[in-house]
């Protein structure tokens, strides 16, 4: 399959041959315009410039002033044309560390909870790109020096202070220890189970609450081996909201 940088390369190339060759043989004869395109498309390769010798190929219709302008022309636009390919390249390139496509899922095991019930959360990282792999921090804990964060907020939107503050923390892996990250393929998920009681949650009366949870991985960039790698200076990833109903 022909890529767009491809086409629109070669099109700027035909089209700046064409306005030269039309500039360099006005008012010769139809043949040298011809013969002139019939020798850049035999002799050129945008990819691979070469040097056209002035006494290499001759055009119907042109003195020996006239050629070697137009050997000149044809150094310059196999350079211009050469340049224009590259540029176009870069221009579509996908950087190499990049690492997107990530969604942060919760989901609640019931709707409804009484005061005494444990609610227990199913928390999964998940790699949404359709094509493109990223690793992950193997490793998924509640707290702020780990890698997620739980919130919590009544009917009226205002905040529900824990009884309970988890805070997981764990020595930086070693820069060589592979086995700390995982690589998550397109379509697959790292996830956990985290089992916490209503009343340590610090729900304390009935009614509709909503929760949801944040990712933020606690390793940086710089100091992993794997790539593309989701660390933090990558950013928090922001879960969906669930809502849930505490009765009587």
């Amino acid at each position: 399959m022909v890529q767009l940088p491809d086409v629109a390369a070669l099109i700027m190339k035909r089209l700046v041959y064409a306005i030269v060759a039309l500039l360099m043989v006005a008012g010769q004869n139809g043949s040298g315009i011809e013969c002139l395109v019939f020798a850049q498309e035999k002799h050129l390769n945008p990819a691979r410039p070469v040097v056209v010798k002035e006494s290499g190929w001759t055009v119907p219709g042109l003195d020996q002033s006239q050629m070697k302008g137009l050997a000149f022309g044809v150094r310059l636009l196999t350079l211009v044309s050469f340049s224009i390919q590259t540029a176009s390249s870069n221009e579509f390139a996908t950087p190499a560390q990049n690492a997107t496509g990530l969604k942060l899922s919760v989901v609640a095991d019931k709707h409804s909870y009484k005061q005494n019930d444990e609610i227990i959360l199913d928390v999964k990282l998940i790699n949404t790109n359709g094509v493109q792999d990223v690793f992950v921090y193997g490793t998924l804990e509640f707290g702020l020096r780990a890698s997620l964060t739980l919130f919590l907020h009544d009917a009226n939107g205002k905040d529900v202070p824990s009884r309970f503050f988890p805070d997981a923390w764990e020595l930086p892996p070693d820069r060589n220890d592979k086995t700390a990250f995982v690589k998550l393929l397109p379509d697959h998920f790292l996830g956990t189970f985290s089992r916490l009681s209503i009343q340590t949650l610090g729900i304390k009366k009935p009614g509709k609450y909503i929760l949801w949870a944040e990712y933020h991985c606690p390793v940086s960039v710089a100091n992993v081996e794997v790539s593309p790698f989701w660390g933090k200076e990558s950013g928090t990833i922001k879960s969906n909201v669930v809502q849930i109903n505490v009765l009587p």
